[in-house]
């Protein structure tokens, strides 16, 4: 995906399309600010439902004009249900 626009429309179709009853629960587990408008956050998310129930990330967050944006994110392995 390139561009706020593709990225939006991908974040749109994802959400549109997952259980009504699923619940997401993002913890932060670590903050470490590289400069006072760059920070590196890690976060553990669990999921209620689904083949995955639990993920790793870890997001680059950059402070612009006042407001924190997600300029990265990487989602690490996910622990699945086991059959």
């Amino acid at each position: 995906m390139i561009g706020r626009d593709s990225i939006a429309a991908s974040a749109n179709r994802e959400f549109n399309t997952a259980s009504q009853s699923q619940r997401i629960n993002i913890v932060v587990s670590n903050i470490r600010f590289l400069t006072p408008d760059i920070a590196i956050v890690e976060t553990v998310a669990t999921f209620t439902e689904g083949e995955v129930r639990e993920n790793r990330g870890t997001s680059v967050l950059v402070r612009e004009g006042g407001t924190w944006l997600q300029a990265a994110l990487r989602v690490f392995a996910a622990q699945r249900v086991q059959q």
